[in-house]
């Protein structure tokens, strides 16, 4: 996998010259992103479905890696919005209340959890065999049988096993409300590691120093039964067809039978 793991790469409408947010710096920065040696390669960037945010993507992806193996992890669609709402309050993006954000037509949350939308902007580029579709509940509940899947897609060894692949990481159990403190803080850094050579144990203990002292839990929003009826409603359409698109029913989502 690429050595920063969200690069954003192909999310970007100009990707020849410096960008703010992935300090883009053309083709060439991103092949630096990789070991060269490696068979096969890869990257995560939720940003790549993030339409009508970001349009273009699977243009500008398709012009460098036409023969690109795509694999989109999904979830229940109102589990992952949930996710995404505490995700941008833990980052300080989001300070409404969840009723209040959920449904704004001039949010994303609504759009990324739209599944056949975000892949039919693909299937312009790529074909379906192209595309693995795999769920996070069945990486959970199965997970090295999900990733012999996995690995047979790509083509690698499929009886690869580490113990790493136990571990959960980014739980929304554990992130945190960051104070205005610790947002200009946490800005602060990001401009200063630009110009001040720090190491990461460094800037680690700074980070949970931060973490201990300027935030306090986010308490997981619990839906009202209108509202997650409001929310299944609109998704309705749009889950019909990823269902007969994916060929699966996903009677593993929390929602499954609402939609």
């Amino acid at each position: 996998m690429s050595h920063q793991k969200e690069l954003n790469f192909f999310a970007e409408e100009d990707t020849s010259c410096v960008n703010s947010k992935s300090q883009n710096k053309g083709l060439e920065w991103y092949k630096s992103n990789f070991n060269e040696i490696s068979f096969v390669r890869g990257e995560s960037s939720p940003s790549y479905t993030f339409y009508p945010r970001h349009i273009g993507v699977p243009r500008r992806m398709h012009s460098v890696i036409p023969n690109a193996k795509l694999i989109y992890i999904v979830r229940d669609p109102i589990e992952r919005m949930l996710s995404h709402y505490v995700h941008n309050v833990h980052r300080g993006r989001e300070r409404r209340r969840a009723e209040d954000a959920l449904l704004d037509p001039n949010e994303i949350y609504l759009a990324v959890s739209s599944y056949y939308m975000q892949i039919a902007q693909f299937l312009n580029y790529y074909p379906r065999q192209q595309i693995l579709i795999v769920s996070t509940e069945e990486l959970f509940s199965r997970r090295l049988e999900t990733l012999k899947v996995i690995f047979n897609y790509l083509g690698v060894h499929s009886d690869f096993h580490t113990e790493k692949f136990a571990e959960r990481r980014h739980l929304s159990s554990s992130k945190r409300r960051r104070t205005l403190a610790a947002e200009f803080l946490f800005k602060a850094g990001g401009v200063a590691k630009k110009y001040i050579p720090i190491s990461e144990a460094v800037r680690s203990r700074v980070k949970s120093l931060i973490e201990a002292r300027l935030t306090s839990p986010i308490e997981r929003p619990e839906l009202t039964d209108d509202l997650r009826r409001e929310i299944a409603s609109a998704l309705s359409e749009d889950v019909a067809k990823f269902r007969r698109f994916a060929g699966r029913e996903f009677g593993e989502w929390k929602w499954a039978s609402e939609y």
